[in-house]
């Protein structure tokens, strides 16, 4: 009888638990989340005479719900996507590259011709993969969407914000420009899930990289700002000036946070740490 109560206790507590979450959820809004007059602006579905519009689709799903991802244009972050949401993102006519960066494998890419007056609908969401021996990121499914279909989806979800450039440039030849090595060295944090760090450069993404892994760029020669794509508390972004035919060695490193992990980035001295040097070159 006292263990037939205590179970009817622990589970009234459960049960309790739950609505407060449910509650609490309910007021709740994603800081990405956009305004709902742009959100009814953009279910208008309008043509624009001199761009072409881009409809990135996040569907809700169950598997991968709590995986949020970055859509990238030409390389460029451009927000985020969380389950259930969408962006949209004008163009100038020309052609582009959309995929995503995050903690997913090898993720694709879709490439479009985007015409000014045109309406594009591109659908992304992560894909869980179920390994017994480690948790493996998930992959990116993702496929452009018959325009009538694709605009019945966007009228159930919501609109998050995006982020727009002037320039969509891809990365430059490498000569007479600064070479970037991104170094990721092994921590503790992180190292049960080792999930991927995507480094950028002036927003531009340069790929992203596990634990004991490095990562080769370029840059202009000039002022740049680095740092990487997703969600970190106090995000800590790194400047420097880039001299041509000079190497540069990053490393990206995130650290213990409360809510999110924190981001260090830091320019170290090759003679100061050869071993890491060396074994990112050799890669």
């Amino acid at each position: 009888m006292f263990n037939e109560n205590r179970s009817i206790k622990k589970g009234s507590y459960m049960v309790l638990i739950v609505l407060l979450l449910m509650v609490a959820s309910c007021g709740f809004k994603h800081p990405d989340m956009a305004s709902n007059d742009l959100d009814q602006l953009a279910k208008n579905f309008e043509t624009s005479p001199s761009k072409a519009k881009l409809y990135i689709v996040r569907p809700s799903k169950f598997g991968g719900a709590g995986v949020e991802i970055f859509p990238t244009v030409n390389q460029y972050a451009s927000g985020t996507l969380a389950s259930g949401s969408y962006m949209l993102i004008e163009l100038d006519p020309g052609e582009y590259s959309v995929s995503a960066a995050g903690n997913l494998q090898d993720p694709g890419a879709i490439q479009i011709d985007a015409k000014a007056g045109q309406l594009y609908f591109i659908q992304m969401y992560p894909k869980v993969k179920i390994s017994v021996i480690i948790a493996l990121s998930p992959g990116l499914q993702i496929e452009r969407l018959d325009p009538n279909d694709a605009k019945e989806i966007v009228m159930g979800l919501k609109r998050f914000n995006s982020v727009v450039y002037e320039d969509y440039t891809t990365n430059p030849p490498k000569e007479d420009y600064g070479d970037l090595y991104f170094m990721r060295p092994r921590t503790f944090h992180g190292a049960a899930s080792n999930n991927k760090v995507c480094p950028t450069v002036d927003s531009r993404v340069v790929g992203c990289i596990e634990m004991s892994r490095c990562i080769r760029s370029s840059a202009v020669p000039g002022a740049h700002i680095f740092s990487a794509i997703g969600k970190f508390e106090g995000q800590r972004n790194l400047e420097l000036v880039i001299e041509k035919n000079k190497d540069y060695f990053i490393t990206v490193t995130p650290t213990m946070g409360w809510a999110y992990p924190k981001l260090k980035l830091e320019l170290v001295d090759p003679a100061k740490n050869k071993e890491l040097v060396t074994d990112c070159m050799n890669k």
